[in-house]
C-alpha cells in the first residue's frame, strides 16, 4: 500500500470521527484538523501544510477555550517521555494554574488534570478518545508548540478583551502570559530542525510581543540574538526573519538607533523567504533607522514596499501597521521637498488617524512657520506618540525651503525684509543667510542684489528641457524592473516525476495535496502582523 493511500485512510478516519459528532462546532474540529496538519507537514516534510495549520490561528484565537487545549495536550503528553516529557508537563502545569487562578470555562473548585477533563466538553471528549493518539508519536514537538503557542495568543486576547492589558505600567496578570511564553521559548530552543521552522517563529514573535507588554524587550535581546544565530545556521528562515525583526524593534522602542543602524548593517534578512509580513516589518524598520540616518530616499523606498506588503484586511493588526507605516512614509517624503499626493489622506480606513498628518501637510505647503509651530504644539502628544517627532522637528528647513519657492514663483523681486516677514521669520538680518543657502542649494534660482537687499528672481527654463522627466521616468522604470524581480524570486515550481505512471488513487491523494499546498501558500503569512 502506497503512502498516498494510507493518508487517504487516515483522513476517511478523521472524517468519519467527524461526521459522528456533527453537533460539534467548527472550533473544536478545525483545532483537531490543525494538529493532523502539523502531523502530515512532519511525515512527508513539508512546512507548508504545516503553514497552513498556523493559519488556522486566526480563527482558533477568537473562539477556542482554553480547556481544550489543555486537554489534547494532556492526552499528546501521555506519549512523551524524557527531557520532552518533563518540558510538556512543565508547559501543562503553568495552563492549569491560569485556569485555576480564573473562572473561565470550568468550575473554581477543579484542582488537577482528571477534574479538569471531567468538567470539558464530552463530546469533545470523546472525539478525543475515538482518535488514534499515537499516530502523533513522531511530531511531538510540533503539536506542544502549536497547543501552548495557542494557549498563550488566547491569554493575550484575553487581557484585551477584558481592558487589563496595558502599555504604560506593568499589569501583574500579564505574569501569567510572561511564565508560558518563558516556558515555551525554552522548549523551542531545544529544537532545530525545518519542521519547527513556522512554530518556533510564531512562538519566539510572542514571546517578545509578552515582554514589550512587560517593557521588558530590552533584557531579552540578548537571547533573541543567539536565537538568531541559530536559526541562520541551521537555515530557518522564518525564525531568522522573525528575530531580526525583534532586534530592529528593540532598538528603535529604546531609541538606540545607532545601535539599530550597526544591526541593519551587520544581520542579513533572509531574502529567499517568501513572506510577505515579515518583510513588510523589516521594510518597516529599516525605513525608520534610514530616516533617522537621514538616507531619506532609501527610506522612502523601503516604507512604500512595507506599504504595498502590509495585508489588506479589515483586521486591526494590519490596518494599524499600514497607518504607522503611511504616517512615516508622509514625514519622510515631506523631508525630501515632496508633497503628498491628496488621495493618501482621503483613504476611508485612515483618514482619522492622517488628520494631524494632514495639517502638517498644509503648513509645509504653505511654508508658514507660525503655522507649522502651531500644528506641532497642538498634535504633539500624537507625534511622540507615533515615535515621528525627531522627523517632524528636521521639516522646519522644509518649511523654509517651501515658502522661499512660493515667493519666487509670486514675484520677480522682492525685498529682504518682506521675505522676513512673509515667512514669519523674527530676525531680519538672518534671512539673507538663509535665502542664499536656499540659492547655494538649488531650491530657488534667484540672485541677491546687495545694494537694494533685494532678491531678483531668475525666470524658470522649460521643464521639458530639463532632466526633471527623465527622473520621474527612471523612477517609474526602476519600480517595474523591482516588481519584476520580486515576482521572479517568489515564484515556486512543483516537483514532478514521470519515471512511472501514477495510479487513479496517486492522481487523487496529489490533487488533494496541492490544493492543501495552495491554501497554505495563501494563507501563511496571516496573523504575523
Amino acid at each position: 500500500m502506497t503512502d498516498s493511500n494510507v493518508e487517504l485512510k487516515e483522513d476517511e478516519q478523521i472524517n468519519g470521527v467527524v461526521c459522528n459528532n456533527r453537533k460539534l462546532s467548527d472550533t473544536k474540529v478545525l483545532l483537531l484538523t490543525s494538529i493532523d496538519l502539523i502531523r502530515r507537514g512532519v511525515e512527508i516534510a513539508d512546512n507548508r501544510l504545516i503553514g497552513r495549520a498556523l493559519h488556522s490561528y486566526a480563527v482558533l484565537r477568537r473562539s477556542c477555550k482554553l480547556n481544550n487545549i489543555i486537554l489534547i495536550l494532556n492526552s499528546i503528553n501521555t506519549l512523551t517521555e524524557g527531557p520532552l516529557g518533563e518540558d510538556c508537563r512543565m508547559i501543562l502545569s503553568i495552563l492549569l494554574n491560569v485556569v485555576k487562578s480564573s473562572n473561565e470555562d470550568i468550575d473554581m473548585k477543579n484542582t488537577n488534570t482528571v477534574d479538569l477533563i471531567e468538567d470539558t466538553d464530552t463530546k469533545m471528549e470523546q472525539l478525543v478518545n475515538k482518535l488514534d493518539i499515537s499516530v502523533y508519536s513522531n511530531c511531538l514537538p510540533e503539536c506542544v508548540t502549536f497547543l501552548g503557542s495557542l494557549a498563550l495568543i488566547h491569554l493575550l486576547d484575553s487581557k484585551i478583551k477584558s481592558k487589563i492589558e496595558t502599555l504604560n505600567t506593568f499589569d501583574k496578570q500579564l505574569t501569567d502570559s510572561l511564565e508560558l511564553s518563558v516556558a515555551l521559548y525554552q522548549f523551542v530552543r531545544k529544537f532545530t530542525h525545518q519542521s519547527m521552522d513556522l512554530l518556533s517563529a510564531k512562538t519566539i514573535f510572542y514571546y517578545g510581543r509578552v515582554n514589550e507588554l512587560c517593557k521588558k524587550l530590552g533584557s531579552i535581546r540578548n537571547e533573541i540574538l543567539a536565537s538568531y544565530r541559530i536559526a541562520t545556521l541551521h537555515h530557518n528562515l522564518m525564525t531568522q526573519a522573525t528575530c531580526l525583526n525583534l532586534i530592529l524593534r528593540s532598538y528603535i522602542l529604546e531609541n538606540l538607533y545607532d545601535l539599530g543602524l550597526k544591526a541593519l548593517e551587520k544581520l542579513t534578512y533572509p531574502e529567499q523567504l517568501s513572506s510577505n509580513a515579515q518583510q513588510a516589518r523589516y521594510l518597516y524598520y529599516s525605513g525608520i533607522l534610514y530616516a533617522i540616518k537621514l538616507e531619506y530616499s532609501k527610506s522612502y523606498s523601503c516604507l512604500t514596499q512595507a506599504i504595498r506588503k502590509a495585508p489588506h484586511t479589515k483586521g486591526k493588526s494590519g490596518l494599524s501597521f499600514a497607518l504607522s507605516s503611511q504616517k512615516f512614509a508622509i514625514v519622510v517624503q515631506l523631508l525630501m521637498g515632496g508633497i503628498p499626493e491628496r488621495f493618501i489622506f482621503n483613504t476611508s480606513s485612515l483618514r482619522r488617524g492622517l488628520l494631524p498628518y494632514l495639517y502638517l501637510t498644509q503648513a509645509v505647503r504653505s511654508g508658514d512657520i507660525r503655522g507649522f509651530e502651531a500644528v506641532i504644539e497642538k498634535n504633539r502628544t500624537i507625534f511622540e506618540n507615533d515615535r515621528a517627532m525627531v522627523l517632524i522637528q528636521r521639516l522646519a528647513h522644509n518649511v523654509i525651503r517651501a515658502g522661499l519657492r512660493t515667493i519666487c514663483v509670486s514675484y520677480s523681486r522682492i525685498y529682504l525684509d518682506d521675505i522676513a516677514d512673509k515667512l514669519g521669520w523674527g530676525n531680519t538680518d538672518d534671512i539673507e543667510g538663509v535665502v542664499a543657502k536656499a540659492i547655494l542649494d538649488k531650491v530657488i534660482d534667484a540672485r541677491i542684489n546687495d545694494e537694494m537687499r533685494s532678491v531678483e528672481m531668475i525666470p524658470q527654463k522649460d521643464q521639458y528641457g530639463s532632466d526633471v522627466m527623465l527622473r520621474s521616468l527612471h523612477s517609474r522604470i526602476a519600480f517595474c524592473l523591482l516588481l519584476r524581480s520580486d515576482a521572479i524570486k517568489a515564484m515556486e515550481y512543483p516537483d514532478v516525476s514521470t519515471s512511472t505512471k501514477p495510479s487513479d488513487s496517486d492522481e487523487e491523494a496529489r490533487r488533494l495535496s496541492q490544493e492543501e499546498i495552495e491554501a497554505a501558500v495563501r494563507g501563511i503569512d496571516d496573523g504575523m502582523i
